[in-house]
């Protein structure tokens, strides 16, 4: 049986554990993250720390070979909306901007 978030979701996710960094686009911060599961849709990541990033937070987000990866090129990171935050405040669901445009003009 799927849960009400899994019903709303566009995109089928696959769980996959990897290093990730998420830019603030209004702060030019990186945070460290891992990936929890991603989708062509969006993304559930755990924050590395406690740090809070509230609905409607603009990120760009970058999958890393390994979390040592010091440089992401920007070219690499793709726009993303906070669209829930967990229980756990460093869970954020993810939500890719570039694939909700492209579902609003087929639309």
């Amino acid at each position: 049986m799927h849960s009400p978030a899994e019903d709303r979701r566009r995109a089928p996710r696959i769980r996959m554990a990897a290093p990730v960094k998420l830019r603030v686009s209004r702060t030019g911060r990186y945070l460290p993250a891992r990936s929890i599961d991603l989708s062509t849709a969006g993304a559930l990541v755990e924050l590395d720390r406690d740090t809070k990033l509230p609905v409607g937070t603009t990120v760009r987000l970058a999958v890393q070979r390994d979390a040592s990866q010091a440089v992401v090129r920007a070219e690499a990171m793709v726009e993303a909306t906070v669209v829930r935050v967990a229980d756990d405040p460093r869970r954020v669901a993810l939500a890719f901007s570039a694939v909700e445009s492209a579902a609003s003009k087929a639309a």
